[in-house]
């Protein structure tokens, strides 16, 4: 471990030796320098791990199929309703027409054929 100190304007490294003096490993070991740098070799290796780790929960929205979107029967069904409401809107323009060019007379004739005869009616009056 070293630091740098600027003494009259120039910096100057100083070593210092109590970083391994302070070291204390986990397990016993039979050399504590040797310990120390396995530890940091391992601790580097760890710390490079969690920097590269992607993470494991998909943030992603789902995908969007088309045959979804479109909703083709939908289209399919409001189509034929357009269809019939155009269908339906020029017969009544052709009623309307052809009543413009005929007469325009009012039909309050009654065809009704009477199924009892005015004697029974008469009959059933008294």
């Amino acid at each position: 471990m070293s630091c740098d100190i600027e003494a009259s304007g120039r910096p100057q490294t100083v070593r210092t030796m109590t970083s391994h003096l302070a070291y204390q490993p986990l397990l016993p070991a039979g050399n504590k320098y040797l310990q120390q740098k396995w530890d940091k070799a391992s601790y580097d290796l760890h710390r490079g791990k969690v920097k590269s780790a992607k993470p494991t929960i998909n943030t992603t929205p789902p995908k969007t199929y088309s045959h979804l979107a479109l909703k083709l029967k939908t289209q399919k069904l409001e189509e034929e309703w357009t269809m019939k409401i155009q269908r339906e809107n020029n017969m009544l323009m052709e009623k309307i027409s052809h009543i413009m060019r005929t007469t325009g007379g009012v039909d309050n004739r009654n065809y009704y054929d009477r199924k009892r005869s005015v004697e029974v009616l008469a009959e059933l009056s008294v």
